[in-house]
């Protein structure tokens, strides 16, 4: 591995030697941010299909504010998400998969990676 000098500009994440990295959100880069602080659902919580639309919908809203920097397509695959949850039988590979692919697509925005996570982390709970 190589070292890094003092005084060096770092761009991205360092950790060195026997150093561990936790965190529930991490960003880096010249473009990456965190807006706000998003809880995920633990297991064992009383969670329900109506928790997961309230978070779609909180997840939609933060999404149409913010489409000015997003591709189109996450707040459209959103939609189809919410439309999918709507059903009265959910297919959870299509929910699963549509929501991996916006994660995919809005990595670089810390809270709505995070926020995505913690709507995947519910639909394996609660589909």
């Amino acid at each position: 591995m190589a070292e890094v000098a003092m005084g060096t500009i770092n761009q991205g994440v360092i950790v060195s030697g026997q150093g561990v990295l936790n965190a529930r959100q991490l960003v880096v880069g010249s473009s990456a941010r965190i807006d706000s602080i998003v809880e995920s659902a633990q297991p064992g919580m009383d969670k329900t299909v109506a928790d997961l639309r309230a978070q779609l919908d909180a997840l939609l809203d933060v999404v149409r504010e913010n489409r000015h920097c997003l591709p189109p397509e996450a707040e459209s695959a959103l939609v189809t998400v919410r439309e999918e949850v709507d059903k009265p039988a959910p297919n959870k590979m299509v929910v699963a998969s549509v929501l991996g692919g916006v994660s995919d697509v809005v990595k670089s925005f810390g809270s709505l990676a995070g926020a995505i996570t913690a709507v995947r982390e519910l639909v394996a709970l609660v589909l």
